[in-house]
C-alpha cells in the first residue's frame, strides 16, 4: 500500500534539493555494484578473515561513501539504503527498479520496538530490502564495528506504522537466537544493532532514538545542513564477545522500508571498522593501552617500538631488553 502523502512529500523534498544543493564539496556518495570490492576495501578491519560474500537488493541500494567524518564522525565507509544511496545527497527516495518485498527477520525486529517503548504502532510488511551477508572467521574472542542510523523519517513518522529497520543478524558456534540463519548454523541468530546500554535491548529505528527518546544518540537535520537526511545517530558501535577463535561466523547486514515504499533509511557503517580483537584484563601482557583489548591499536604501539633497548621498553614481551620480531610473535601468541 503507497502513503501519497509520504510519496508527496519525498517528491517537493526532491524537487526542492536540486535547486537548492547545499552539501559540503567533500562529501561523495555513491552505489557500487560490487560487494566483495565494498566489504574488503570500505569495512574490513585487522582480525578477520571473510569468505562467501552476496548482496540481495537493487544495486543501487548498496555502495560507499568519503569524506563524511565532519559530517557524521566516519570519514569513509560502505552505506546501505532502502532507496538508492545516492537520495542522501539529492534528497528524498532515489527510486529503485528491483525493490524486494519481505523479509521475516526484520519485520518480527521491527514489531518488537512499539512495546519497549510504550506504543501500539504495527508494520505489517518491508520493503525495499537490502540485505548483505558474509562468513567470517575472527582471529580474536570478540567482534566490533561502528555505524551511523539515518532517515529522511524523522521527525514527522516517528511513533507509526511507517517505521524503517535494521539489524545486524550474526550466528555461528556459542550463539543461539530467534532469528534466522544458514543451515550451518543451527541455533538461529542474533541482533548486535541496538540502543547502546539499553535493557532490554532495544533495536534503533525512528522511533527508538529520536529528539523525545535516547535524544544524546539523536542528531536532528531538519535542515538538511551537509548530508540530505532529516536525522541520524551518533557513531554506534556493535560488539560481540565470546567468540570462538578460528571458527566460522555468519553475518547479516539488512535494512528495509516499514510499511510502504516511500522515504529512504540509510545505514554507514565505518572503513576498517569490522574486526576481531582478544579481550584481557586491562594492562595484561600485550595490552599496551590498557583497555582490555588486544587489538590493532597495541599491535601498532609494538611496531612503533621496534628497536628499543632497556628496562623502559614496554614493548618488551620476552623480557630479552630490546623490543624485535621476537616480540611481536610473542603478542600474536596471545591470541
Amino acid at each position: 500500500m503507497i502513503n501519497f502523502s509520504k510519496l508527496k512529500n519525498s517528491v517537493l523534498i526532491l524537487a526542492c534539493s536540486i535547486f537548492s544543493f547545499s552539501l559540503s564539496s567533500q562529501l561523495v556518495i555513491e552505489p557500487n555494484g560490487d560487494p566483495e570490492a565494498l566489504i574488503q576495501e570500505f569495512l574490513l578491519g585487522s582480525g578477520v578473515v571473510i569468505d562467501n560474500i552476496s548482496f540481495t537488493g537493487d544495486w543501487l541500494q548498496l555502495g560507499q561513501f568519503e569524506g563524511a567524518g565532519d559530517i557524521v564522525g566516519m570519514e569513509n565507509g560502505l552505506i546501505m539504503s532502502t532507496a538508492g544511496v545516492m537520495g542522501s545527497m539529492t534528497g528524498g527516495d532515489m527510486p529503485i527498479t528491483n525493490g524486494i518485498q519481505g523479509d521475516e527477520d526484520l519485520l518480527i525486529l521491527a514489531n518488537s520496538v512499539p512495546p519497549l517503548i510504550g506504543q501500539g504502532f504495527y508494520i505489517y510488511e518491508v520493503f525495499d530490502v537490502a540485505s548483505l551477508e558474509f562468513d567470517f572467521v575472527p582471529l580474536g574472542d570478540s567482534l566490533a564495528f561502528n555505524f551511523v542510523f539515518g532517515s529522511d523519517e524523522y521527525m514527522e513518522w516517528v511513533n507509526t506504522n511507517y517505521n524503517d529497520v535494521f539489524g545486524f543478524f550474526i550466528s555461528g558456534p556459542g550463539i543461539t537466537g530467534p532469528y534466522q540463519a544458514p543451515a550451518a548454523f543451527p541455533n538461529g541468530a542474533m541482533n548486535i544493532a541496538f540502543v547502546p546500554e539499553s535493557d532490554p535491548q532495544l533495536p534503533i529505528t525512528v522511533s527508538s532514538v529520536n529528539l523525545g527518546i535516547n535524544a544524546d544518540y539523536y542528531n536532528d537535520n531538519q535542515n538538511n545542513v551537509d548530508i540530505l537526511i532529516d536525522g541520524y545517530t551518533d557513531v554506534v558501535t556493535a560488539s560481540a564477545n565470546g567468540l570462538t577463535i578460528g571458527e566460522t561466523y555468519h553475518m547479516r547486514l539488512a535494512i528495509a522500508d516499514g510499511s510502504d515504499s516511500a522515504l529512504e533509511s540509510i545505514i554507514m557503517l565505518q572503513a576498517g571498522s569490522f574486526s576481531s580483537y582478544e579481550t584481557v584484563e586491562p594492562g595484561a601482557p600485550g595490552d599496551f593501552d590498557g583497555d582490555g583489548d588486544l587489538d590493532v591499536n597495541d599491535l601498532l604501539f609494538l611496531i612503533g617500538e621496534i628497536g628499543c633497548e632497556g628496562p623502559d621498553c614496554a614493548g618488551d614481551l620476552n623480557g630479552d631488553g630490546i623490543v624485535n620480531v621476537w616480540d611481536v610473535l610473542d603478542f600474536l601468541g596471545l591470541f
